[in-house]
């Protein structure tokens, strides 16, 4: 049924869609299916609701341990964000998933970095308004052959 929902919501039936998108025990279905109610509710104009439906995608795609695809539904929350007029978040939520998505070498994270360079929102400064840039450590490297991310 999740896969009818699916269709539906692309043919722009949201309110028909989100009764069929169902919990099935499987943390990738059951995270689809919030990441397709969350699509629903923001075409229906609910957008709080979209963005908590993409927050429990991501929590149910990191206990997965699918990186992959919780970039994908940062990068779909960051729509809902920069549409809440939330730049800072939507920058934050582009940059999270342009790190899970370097974590396994894909050539979409330099596009999340430049979504959120075009968002032209300043990033995080240090108390001399310098700004702050993570690099990635030891402790942060991605392991070797990685083809999943954890939070």
């Amino acid at each position: 049924m999740n896969a009818v929902g699916w269709y539906l919501a692309l043919l722009g039936r949201y309110e028909e869609a989100i009764p069929l998108l169902r919990r099935d025990g499987n943390l990738r279905v059951e995270a689809a299916a919030w990441d397709t109610m969350a699509y629903a509710r923001r075409h229906l104009g609910d957008l709080d609701g979209a963005t908590a439906d993409y927050q429990e995608s991501l929590r149910l795609y990191g206990e997965a341990f699918d990186g992959y695809n919780q970039a994908e539904v940062l990068e779909h929350l960051a729509t809902v964000q920069q549409e809440q007029r939330d730049h800072q978040a939507a920058r934050a939520s582009l940059l999270r998933a342009a790190e899970l998505l370097s974590v396994i070498n894909s050539p979409r994270a330099a596009e999340m970095q430049a979504a959120a360079a075009a968002l032209g929102v300043p990033g995080p400064s240090d108390r001399h308004g310098q700004p702050i840039v993570r690099a990635r450590t030891a402790d942060r490297a991605a392991p070797p052959n990685s083809t999943f991310a954890v939070n």
